[in-house]
């Protein structure tokens, strides 16, 4: 059983102090409604006590998150259920704190009316999540000042949520190095375009599934058959970016410098894949494809858990037409692009 904590609250401690001074005027001055006044204020204390320290024990928390992925400083949705496990004792405006297992910040969630016996109330939140990475939600505390308010009964557990995936926050890439590369005739990139020659491949669509993303979605062809269509070989659209980072400290001066471009590169990352541009991303050398909605959010999620490591290999390879290297420069984080350029950010 966990253990439980209780304090008297300021009217529990005048009610206290009152009775014990009604019985001590009581026996000085033989006055029996004194006796009875401060009897009926230590028993009403010491009653309050214990039915207080039950009903905090009967209270159950559970956190569960409403989506699985977000931005740092961003507002999460997350619901709260408080459940009564009395079936003849309610608990008045019960509370909890909790904690998040980021950056320790504490948040309290007060329930604004009373918990009948036997039922449950759900409330939804949004947290703001200051870090990276794999995140939860951890419920330290719960407290009530049931029935009357004489005392705070507190009981302390450590009910944990699922985990969530916090992306980093997005910040303003320098979206000029990219367009002048797109727009290259050097560059070796082809356009997407469909010429008025080409014939549209019937292969390409299909009907939409639930769970299919809605950016691949063709409205036209949608609205002409009246029935949701989606795009099936996504793989025919030429993306040529790839954007690189290495891990080993040797590439940046300062941790604050890595987190800047853990940022770039996951603004970079989004503004390619918005433009159809971006082919996928190398981490130490490892290359992986983006060819849809699912790997973009699978590559951000392991972007947001990644951390300078001393065992990889910090050697780069040359840098190929339409590759970036995100590392940190004398200015600050910079971007080098295919044509030998770094731009600062």
């Amino acid at each position: 059983m966990t253990r439980v904590f209780q304090r008297f609250t300021p009217s529990g401690t005048v009610c206290v102090v009152s009775g014990v001074v009604a019985i001590v005027s009581a026996w000085f001055w033989g006055n029996a409604l004194a006796f009875l006044i401060g009897y009926a204020l230590l028993f009403g204390a010491v009653f309050h006590w214990f039915v207080a320290r039950w009903c905090i024990q009967n209270l159950v928390i559970e956190l569960t998150p409403l989506a699985q992925h977000a931005r740092v400083y961003a507002p999460f949705p997350f619901e709260a259920k408080f459940f009564n496990r009395s079936k003849w004792l309610p608990i008045r405006c019960p509370a909890i704190k909790i904690v998040e297992t980021g950056r320790k910040r504490e948040t309290t969630l007060k329930m604004p009316h009373t918990l009948p016996p036997g039922q449950s109330v759900t409330m939804a939140f949004y947290p703001l999540f200051g870090r990276r990475g794999k995140q939860r939600l951890i419920a330290v505390e719960a407290y009530s000042r049931f029935p009357f308010g004489l005392t705070r009964s507190s009981r302390v557990f450590s009910q944990v949520s699922p985990a969530v995936f916090i992306w980093p926050e997005l910040v303003k890439p320098p979206i000029e190095v990219l367009r002048e590369w797109e727009h290259s005739p050097e560059s070796g990139r082809t356009s997407s375009r469909r010429t008025p020659t080409d014939k549209v491949d019937p292969n390409r669509f299909r009907q939409y599934h639930p769970g299919d993303s809605r950016r691949r979605i063709n409205w036209k062809l949608s609205a002409k058959i009246s029935k949701l269509i989606v795009t099936e070989n996504t793989n025919s659209i030429q993306a040529n970016t790839w954007f690189l980072i290495n891990t080993h400290p040797s590439h940046w001066k300062r941790p604050v410098d890595f987190e800047e471009g853990i940022r770039l590169l996951a603004s970079a990352l989004d503004f390619g894949f918005k433009r159809r541009s971006l082919a996928g991303i190398a981490i130490n050398n490892s290359r992986i494809s983006i060819r849809g909605h699912l790997d973009f959010e699978r590559v951000l999620d392991q972007i947001s858990e990644l951390g300078m490591d001393l065992t990889v290999d910090p050697r780069v390879p040359d840098l190929n037409p339409g590759e970036f290297l995100i590392h940190s420069g004398k200015k600050g984080v910079t971007i080098h692009g295919p044509q030998s350029r770094k731009v600062a950010v």
